[in-house]
């Protein structure tokens, strides 16, 4: 009986072993990089509605949100009906397309809520 205390004693440390490895894992991968995918795979794409490239500005639409962000020197990336990730910088709309990543300063912001059926009274 006592060898076999040792073996399930043995697999134990091996599981919380490999657990804490992979935890580790996750955490890593979570702080370089995990982050901004899991949120660029959840939200949304932008989709181009409109290029101005005489002004250098791009309208971008969503559900519920529209931005229009200037696009000077970066206007031919894209193409208008096509849908792209970005990531909400806090003024700055950032695109990312292999190793470039490109930031476009964003001028108008219109979002849409929801507006609930009924009301007080």
């Amino acid at each position: 009986m006592p060898p076999l205390r040792k073996q399930t004693g043995f697999r134990w440390g091996v599981i919380c072993l490999i657990g804490l490895i992979l935890a580790g894992g996750v955490r890593y991968w979570w702080r370089n990089g995990g982050r901004e995918q899991v949120i660029l795979f959840v939200q949304p794409d932008f989709r181009v509605t409109q290029i101005d490239r005489q002004n250098g500005t791009m309208t971008l639409t969503r559900p519920r949100e529209s931005v229009i962000v200037t696009c000077t020197g970066a206007c031919d990336l894209f193409r208008v009906g096509e849908k792209y990730s970005f990531m909400n910088r806090g003024g700055v709309l950032e695109f990312k397309t292999g190793r470039r990543r490109l930031e476009l300063r964003i001028i108008e912001q219109h979002l849409e809520f929801e507006k609930l059926p009924g009301g007080k009274g």
